[in-house]
């Protein structure tokens, strides 16, 4: 979908401190690929991260709480919600959070 972020030199990733962002793993991929990290601190998930506002709570009343399933289950279920979430959501969260409508804006070339 970002073909000229993965292109680009100096790219970065900003996101909320959950551990699996923040694993040594992660930090490692990222480094490979040449991907600076900034976690910002708990408590903005809320305020900075458009699926927090809206997107997620639209998957979490469509899929319930489900015990865990195999990664190909979740992935066809994550794919249902996501075509039952209209686009009126997504573009709410993202425009509550003060981000472009357009993605490429997202990003500081």
């Amino acid at each position: 979908m970002f073909h000229t972020v993965l292109q680009a030199d100096g790219k970065g990733l900003v996101w909320d401190g959950a551990s699996a962002h923040i694993s040594k793993a992660v930090k490692a991929k990222c480094s490979k690929r040449n991907v600076g990290l900034c976690v910002f601190p708990g408590g903005l998930t809320a305020y900075l991260q458009a699926g927090d506002i809206g997107i997620y709570k639209q998957f979490k009343d469509i899929l319930g709480n489900p015990r865990p399933r195999k990664v190909e289950v979740v992935v066809q279920w994550v794919h249902q919600a996501l075509k039952e979430t209209d686009q009126s959501v997504v573009d709410n969260s993202i425009a509550s959070v003060g981000f472009s409508p357009i993605p490429d804006d997202w990003f500081i070339w």
